[in-house]
């Protein structure tokens, strides 16, 4: 990004497209912020950018150039936390809250309000109690490997960590991100589906809530957490051709990135469930938990062992990988193949489940012929 020329001699400068920054805070650029609060950005604004920057040295020199650095990761992470309480999802703050917790206790996150959990369940030291000075990488990797069982969430974990970090940098809070350049390798998991014969296997030994809950998901392809366990009557539209979810741009996964809606097109068999569970729920979520509450990413992944185990009592395995998050990928895997009528191309079912067309490329194309003869026609012609 381009700056006014001449402007960083001042100690201040303007980024293009971005705002106002300064640059005496021992990393590249930090945020000048108004009196309401909010980052100057208005390229003509300087004498307010001005004022920002003489704020900015007095605030540092009443606390001191390195005091950031002595700031526990603790208070880093609980500054943070706050800061996604206010402006957050419920989700991500469940969440961040969990992997924070275990970041900074070294116990599982399911002692959270336990006055003594016992010492035989510590996983690690934590790193509560560090300085964000003395926080080196390997600190992280051995926090991540703490958790062998973790596979893709370690790339959660850094993430909740850093954005914590990041949230306290941008603030002033401290200086330095020690794990800037940190990375953990992505673990890809294999892409399941269930089959039809599993479908009916989970749903004799299922709870009812958790048997409808796969039912709906499956059917219709929505996310079981952000999209499924979010649905409130709010959200259903009724048309002449059918029913629709809709969830605004702000309230769905992808909106930031697609400042569009999400749209969920529902099949009829489907549309009798959402109506009765609105004469039931007229606000706040259509579906619940067997306990009344909303689904939660902890109360669906716990259901769905139960699940595996009494399934697995009747001698009915499921893949390694499998999840309730299967249950949309089994939804790909049917309109692909054509299982409910006729079969979709790529390009449909990435509008169908709100990705994109790159991402339903690299999990489904080899579900889909119409994209794999080619290559074969191409080498067998």
């Amino acid at each position: 990004m381009g700056r006014r020329k001449g402007t960083r001699n001042k100690g201040y400068f303007h980024r293009t497209d971005r705002g106002w920054y300064a640059t005496e805070t021992g990393r590249s650029a930090q945020m000048l912020y108004g009196p309401d609060g909010e980052h100057i950005k208005d390229p003509a604004a300087e004498q307010e950018a001005k004022l920002a920057y003489a704020r900015f040295l007095l605030e540092r020199e009443v606390r001191g150039p390195t005091s950031g650095d002595s700031m526990t990761l603790a208070a880093i992470c609980d500054a943070y936390l706050q800061d996604v309480g206010r402006h957050g999802s419920p989700a991500t703050y469940e969440l961040r809250s969990r992997i924070l917790y275990d970041f900074c206790t070294g116990f599982p996150a399911r002692f959270r309000g336990v006055q003594d959990p016992p010492a035989r369940e510590r996983l690690h030291r934590g790193h509560g109690s560090t300085a964000i000075r003395d926080l080196i990488p390997l600190d992280i990797a051995h926090w991540l490997d703490a958790h062998p069982d973790w596979g893709g969430a370690r790339r959660a974990g850094l993430q909740a960590v850093r954005r914590a970090i990041v949230y306290c940098l941008d603030a002033g809070l401290i200086t330095r991100n020690p794990i800037a350049k940190f990375k953990v390798k992505p673990v890809r998991k294999r892409v399941v589906y269930f089959t039809p014969e599993q479908e009916e296997a989970m749903y004799a030994e299922a709870s009812p809530c958790l048997s409808m809950a796969i039912r709906v998901c499956i059917r219709t392809g929505a996310r079981p957490l952000s999209e499924f366990g979010r649905l409130e009557a709010r959200h259903v539209e009724e048309h002449q051709r059918g029913q629709l979810w809709r969830f605004p741009a702000e309230e769905h996964k992808t909106g930031h990135l697609t400042h569009a809606d999400r749209v969920i097109y529902v099949p009829a068999e489907i549309v009798g469930i959402v109506r009765q569970r609105i004469e039931r729920h007229p606000r706040g979520p259509l579906f619940r938990g067997a306990n009344g509450g909303a689904w939660t990413r902890t109360s669906q992944g716990a259901a769905f062992r139960r699940l595996r185990k009494r399934l697995a009592a009747k001698g009915i395995e499921l893949d390694d990988d499998a999840c309730f998050y299967a249950c949309r990928h089994t939804f790909a895997k049917r309109m692909l193949g054509g299982f409910w009528g006729p079969a979709v191309t790529l390009e449909v079912l990435a509008g169908l489940m709100g990705n994109s067309p790159k991402v339903c490329w690299e999990h489904y194309a080899r579900w889909c012929a119409s994209y794999s003869d080619p290559f074969w026609n191409a080498i067998h012609p």
